[in-house]
């Protein structure tokens, strides 16, 4: 899978601050998106249908 995203005036931010400041700006956006997914992965293999398996009961 492949995100697409679209960001609001970065053809202006980059075309007027400059294409360092742009790949800059890019580098920061994917970031935070590795972040955010990380964040989102940790939450997700936290918690299971049939939540904790405790030794010495049974599953529901």
């Amino acid at each position: 899978m492949v995100p697409m995203i679209d960001l609001d005036s970065f053809k202006e931010l980059n075309d007027t601050a400059g294409h360092a400041f742009g790949d800059d700006a890019l580098a920061y956006v994917i970031g935070m998106m590795k972040e955010r997914a990380a964040v989102m992965s940790s939450a997700r293999s936290c918690s299971t249908p049939a939540g904790p398996k405790l030794s010495g009961t049974s599953a529901l």
